[in-house]
């Protein structure tokens, strides 16, 4: 499962990345915009083209339930790790005030005023 999780998230960060530099920079590969198509893009709008719209409307809501899915797993897996973070943080927090608590700044303040008496051993 976490295999085809985070294959997933890299295909769809691949995605991301290779369309992000062109998106709202104009026109783009589109039914409306062909001569903007390399012959893979134009492969499958004629494809597509050839479906209803209900397979559209189906293939249309598969990939935004996968969507769906990744980001629902990945809020979980934030969850998840916001839950870890504030653990560790409450028990190093806990820790730190231990040490506090075992006399830390009484034994600085001693220290302190020993080397401004210019003592090197009390």
């Amino acid at each position: 499962m976490a295999l085809i999780w985070r294959a997933a998230l890299a295909a769809a960060a691949l995605a991301a990345a290779s369309a992000a530099p062109t998106e709202g920079l104009g026109s783009q590969c589109g039914p409306s915009n062909l001569e903007l198509c390399g012959e893979a893009e134009k492969t499958l709008l004629e494809q597509f083209g050839a479906s209803s719209t209900e397979e559209l409307d189906r293939a249309i809501q598969a990939r935004e339930t996968v969507l769906a899915k990744l980001d629902a797993d990945f809020k979980l897996f934030v969850g998840g790790l916001q839950k870890e973070y504030l653990a560790a943080s409450d028990k190093k927090d806990r820790a730190v005030a231990a040490v506090k608590a075992g006399r830390l700044g009484l034994l600085k303040s001693v220290q302190a005023h020993a080397k401004r008496e210019g003592r090197a051993e009390l």
